[in-house]
Formats: C-alpha cells, structure tokens, sequence
C-alpha cells in the first residue's frame, strides 16, 4: 500500500521539476525567412537565448503562470508578448519580425589631395600642393591599419605605398624607395630602415607630425625627385615626461625634461628590436637578430629664434636563411645563414627664427640655417656563393633658407653647400681586398623664387637655380589659380641639383 501511493508521488514531483517549455521560431515578415541571432528574454525567469541558422530557439524548465517574452534584433522592430504556460507541455509559437530600416551616419570618402585643398580654402589660405600629407602624433598612435605605431609606415597609402611584410622603402607614386629624402629636425637621414617587425628607424614617442612635401619649393631641405619626408620632434614640456612600450618585438623609452625656465628642454630616446627571437622551440626561422636606434636633442632659445642640437643613428644585425642547391644541402641545422648589417649616424644643428606674424601676411619673414653630417654604412654577405658586398656613404653640408613676404608677394633664396662621397666594394668572401678610392661630389646651390598674387585667386611664381662648380641654371615657372572649390596649377621645375650629382657619381674624384 505505501509503494502504491509512493509512486504517483514521485512521478508528480518529477513532473513539476521538468516544468512548461517554450520554444519560438522567429522569421522575416517580408521574406519568411529565418531570423538568425535574434535575442530572447524571457523576463520572469531571467533568462536569454538566440535564434539558431533556423530562426528557432527554446526555453525549458519554465515556471506555470504568465510570462513577458521579449525579441530583439538589430534592423528589425522588437516584439514584445504576454504568455501563459501551464505545469507542463511545451508552447509553441512563431514570432515575426518586421523590417526595421536603420539610418546611418553619412560618411564622406575623398582624396587627401581633394581634401587637402579644400581645408585650405576654408582656412582661407593658398591650397596646398596635391599630393603633400601631413600625420600628427595622435594619428600615427591611433592609426587603423598598424598593429604598432610606426612613423613612417603611417604615411603609407594612396600614392604612397611600401611592400607589405618585408618593406624597403616607401614608394611615392611609383618612385624608388632611394628618391626620397629624409629629414629630422632639418638633419637628414641616410638610411631610417629596420627590418622585421619594426620598419622605420625613428621612434614614434619622440614625433610630432610627420609631414611628406610631394614637389617641394625652392626653399625645400632636398630636392629628391620622389619627394621629402620631414619628421618634427616634440617641443619642449614644461614639466619632466616619460613614455615607453614593450612588445613581442621591441621596447622603447623616451624621457623628456625642461632645462630651466627659459624654454630649454633635452629628449633622450632609445630602442631595441627583436625580430625573430619569439618562436615556438624548434621551429626554423627566416629571420633573426637585432636592431637598435636612438635620438638625442637639445632645445634652447639663441639669438631671438630656436637652437635645436640634434643626434641620432640606427643599427642593425640580421641573420636570413640562405637557400642553397637540395644535392649539396647539408644537415637543416648546419644550413648557412646570410649576415646583412647596416647603420647610421647624423649630427647636425639647426637654428630657425620666424617674425611678423604668418608667413603671408606682410611684413613676415622666416629664417633657417642647418649644418650637418650625416653617414651611412652597410655591409652583405652571402654565404650560399661566398660573396662580400659593402657601401660606405657620407654626407656633409649646410643650407641657409629665408622667406619675406611683401607687397601681395612672397621672395624666397635658399643657398646651399654640400659634400657627398660613397664608395662600394664587391670581393669573395673572407678574402681581403684594398679599399676602392671614394667617389666625391661637391655640390653648391643658389636658388631665388618670387611668388606673386597678380589677382584674386591668381598667383604666379618665377625661380632660378644655380648649381655646381661651373654655373648652370634652371628656370622655374609656376601658375596657379583658385577658385571656391577649385585650384588648378601648371608647374614646371627642373631638378638639376640632382641631376648634376647622378652625371658625377661615376666619376671618381681625383
């Protein structure tokens, strides 16, 4: 008797734990089709589920009574019902959404150099040169495209570009990565590469823009035929600052402090990066080796303007995989490794001065005047065919650049001497060979240019260059006109510094 009554019992309780099931099906009301990730609350109970690749979901062990069932899906209008369940069963229902169109933000897609002009314009300025592109410090951290900042591969995009991965360059409209000149604070940069993980050489913590001049003017640092690309460092804090960053591969610091209270300031950075040297333990590696690079600068104010003294250099030691012949491979751990180094220093100086207000208005005048030395060195060795090749280049000059701006017109000169030689040596491998004889070219540079605003919106320019150790000239004539959302402008400049440097490069001095 008492198993006999035991027994509904037990199937009762087990009934109640099991409890009411709901399970929904959830379609588009234009369609029919399945509604996938659709959100169901049910509130009462305090809990969620979403719709599988069949629009359908459930929810079990439900408590009998009234329930609020609540769905929602991003573009669609959310649904709210009332159900009642009872002790047990399951409740079937089929909900249907309806098509919610979401209005999105506009967003406007345009070419830098579109855009570029045009916030000239507004600014109420001469528009800019097309092709000209400046990046801040804020858009170099903050940039989408790196995993790391990095200062020069920010730049890259539309008509700048560089090879993905393994980068020797950057690519200003097709050009060679060997046309572009590269300047920090006015001194110039041989060779601002890394390799690996970390492309360019300058520490993105020490930068405050970055600013790349398509066709410079005559008043430029450089006249490479690819463009220029000109790295600011930050000015002066008032108050001691640090900031630094380690990864998988490098770790940088920076420090930077005020010299007294009269707007001196030094910042000292440094880096060292690691390509190669995380890896999981026996896998092979293309790569390996290391790489550092540093800058130091003091700033202090000199004779009414800013004296900015400034040195900094790269090395770096990387170890590739060689690929030799499969019938002479030996052992994969006993394979050669091609060794490529390379580094470089620059020092220099530079003092700048500017007075009058903006560099259009009249009466404004600017002046700059940079000194300095800067060298380059790298050396390859390839062991699959025992060849040693080695580059030596150095670079010595100065430049003094002034603007005045008078009379609806500015007049620009900039004079500048320079001293480069390189040599190169080619030889078998650890056999030792007399160093080749230096090839040297001297170089002086005078140029003049008047711009001109002949009317509103119309601007013409005229220039002349001088250069050489014999005089040679290049005329240089430029028009431009603006109207409110339009700039047109004929150019022509003839780059015959460069071109006078490249006819004597094969030409050893005597």
């Amino acid at each position: 008797m008492t198993v006999g009554l035991a027994l509904p019992l037990l199937v009762a309780l087990a009934a109640l734990q099991e409890g009411a099931a709901i399970r929904v099906r959830v379609t588009d009301a234009s369609t029919g089709a399945p509604v996938v990730m659709a959100l169901a609350t049910l509130s009462d109970a305090a809990t969620l589920a979403r719709s599988d690749s069949a629009g359908r979901l459930a929810f079990t062990r439900i408590g009998a009574g009234p329930h609020h069932l609540s769905i929602r899906r991003i573009g669609y209008e959310p649904r709210l019902l009332h159900v009642i369940v009872g002790q047990s069963g399951t409740l079937d229902l089929t909900v249907v959404l309806s098509p919610l169109p979401t209005a999105l933000q506009r967003v406007h897609i345009e070419r830098p150099s579109h855009r570029a002009l045009r916030d000239a314009i507004d600014a109420g300025q001469a528009p800019s040169i097309a092709g000209d592109r400046v990046m801040t410090a804020a858009a170099i951290r903050d940039h989408p495209l790196l995993a790391e900042p990095d200062a020069m591969l920010a730049m890259v995009g539309g008509h700048v570009s560089a090879p993905p991965e393994s980068p020797s360059g950057l690519h200003v409209l097709g050009g060679a990565a060997d046309q572009v000149g590269y300047f920090v604070d006015g001194i110039p940069s041989l060779s601002p590469y890394h390799a690996g993980s970390t492309f360019g050489a300058l520490d993105p913590d020490v930068v405050e823009h970055m600013q790349l001049q398509l066709r410079p003017r005559i008043t430029a640092l450089s006249d490479a035929l690819g463009g220029v690309l000109l790295a600011t460092t930050r000015d002066v804090p008032s108050r001691v600052r640090s900031s630094g960053a380690m990864s998988a591969s490098h770790g940088r610091s920076t420090i930077e402090m005020p010299l007294g209270g009269d707007g001196a300031g030094l910042l000292v950075s440094g880096r060292l990066t690691v390509p190669g040297y995380l890896r999981s333990p026996g896998e092979p590696w293309h790569l390996h080796g290391s790489g550092r690079d540093a800058i130091a600068r003091v700033a202090l104010p000199a004779w009414g303007g800013e004296l900015r003294l400034l040195a900094f250099g790269s090395t770096n030691d990387q170890m590739v995989a060689s690929r030799i012949p499969e019938l002479e491979a030996p052992a994969p751990a006993a394979r050669p490794r091609s060794e490529l180094e390379w580094s470089s220093q620059s020092v220099g100086a530079t003092w700048a001065r500017t007075s009058g207000g903006d560099a259009d208005s009249t009466g404004a005048s600017s002046l700059r005047v940079s000194a300095w030395r800067a060298d380059s060195r790298s050396q390859g060795d390839w062991r699959i065919d025992s060849t040693s090749l080695a580059h030596a280049l150095s670079d010595v000059g100065g430049v003094v650049l002034g603007e005045r701006a008078h009379g609806n017109g500015v007049t620009a000169a900039s004079i500048r001497l320079q001293r480069r030689s390189s040599r190169q040596r080619s030889s078998p491998l650890g056999i030792p060979v007399d160093e080749p004889t230096p090839t040297v070219v001297p170089l002086a540079t005078i140029r003049a240019e008047r711009r001109q605003r002949i009317a509103a919106g119309l601007e013409v320019s005229f220039g002349a260059t001088a250069w050489g150790r014999t005089v040679g000239g290049a005329p240089r004539r430029r028009s431009r006109r603006r109207g409110d959302r339009l700039a047109r402008s004929r150019s022509r400049l003839l780059q015959m510094s460069v071109a006078s440097s490249c006819s004597r490069c094969a030409t050893p001095s005597p």
